[in-house]
């Protein structure tokens, strides 16, 4: 696809609400997105904000300065948009994606608010458990946001604002979505996640289903669900063992990826509360 025309789509919805014009396909993800829309919405709800002053700290190790963004409640991001319009206005009309798309610094505004939103309504929750349910509803958001990603300029957007994109999962979920409902799926998936952020090997079937489904499934969605909670596990093992560790860590709190998390949540107003208005 011509840069051209993803800058066109752009600059169209770079005045959509809460949208932030400097980050490329931002305000197109706002606007046509459900799952990033309303992320951006809750952040804004709980007070964040955006700025393109990113200190060095982020800029070297992201992970490293999300307790910062947190107490400041300033989400960072990277102006993408000015090279851009640069070299379309140096070479109309030349440039593909294909040629951008390897070297492009991306901006993780998406997962970031996930982590701003969820830490906001999970306060008075055990810190481990709620620095892991915070992974988790992210991992959930980027995976369904697919949901949405009808045509290619969408794909290109949501690639490029997300840490994973497994478009190949969509049909899946949009069959799950439309038999259980977004909410419903929306929790299914955050808690397979958090099973996998705990470094489980499946999830606990039946106490997910009740405590992530607002009615009964029939046979073919259990099947389909089952199928849909191994996504979670396709999560990078390094990944989700050494960065939970060193996050732990880096926080000075106990590691207790042995703990019955869902015994925790089960019997936490605070978190059933957060299952509830996600």
């Amino acid at each position: 696809m011509k840069l051209a025309a993803l800058l066109e789509h752009h600059n169209k919805h770079s005045n959509v609400a809460g949208a932030l014009s400097r980050s490329f396909g931002d305000g197109y993800l706002c606007a046509n997105n459900r799952f990033y829309g309303r992320v951006r919405t809750q952040a804004l709800e709980v007070g964040f904000k955006f700025s393109t002053d990113e200190s060095d700290a982020y800029r070297a190790l992201p992970l490293s300065q999300l307790d910062q963004i947190l107490k400041s409640k300033t989400i960072p991001y990277t102006d993408n948009v000015t090279v851009l319009e640069m070299i379309e206005k140096k070479i109309p009309k030349q440039t593909t994606w294909d040629d951008l798309t390897d070297n492009l610094k991306a901006n993780l505004v998406f997962h970031e608010g996930c982590h701003a939103f969820a830490n906001a309504k999970l306060q008075g929750v055990d810190p481990s458990l709620r620095m892991l349910l915070e992974e988790s509803y992210a991992n959930a958001c980027e995976l369904l946001a697919i949901i949405d990603a009808e045509d290619q300029a969408h794909r290109i957007f949501l690639e490029l604002n997300c840490y994973a994109f497994m478009i190949d999962d969509r049909v899946h979920l949009m069959n799950a979505a439309k038999d259980i409902g977004l909410s419903s799926l929306t929790r299914f998936m955050l808690l397979s996640y958090l099973h996998a952020n705990y470094l489980r090997d499946a999830i606990d079937f039946d106490r997910v289903l009740k405590l992530s489904l607002d009615k009964p499934a029939d046979t073919k969605t259990l099947k389909n669900l089952r199928q849909l909670s191994k996504i979670a596990f396709k999560l990078n093992p390094r990944f989700r063992e050494v960065t939970a560790r060193f996050y732990f860590k880096l926080h000075g709190l106990n590691v207790k990826l042995n703990t019955d998390f869902l015994s925790e949540i089960e019997g936490s107003k605070v978190a059933q509360n957060f299952l509830k208005v996600i």
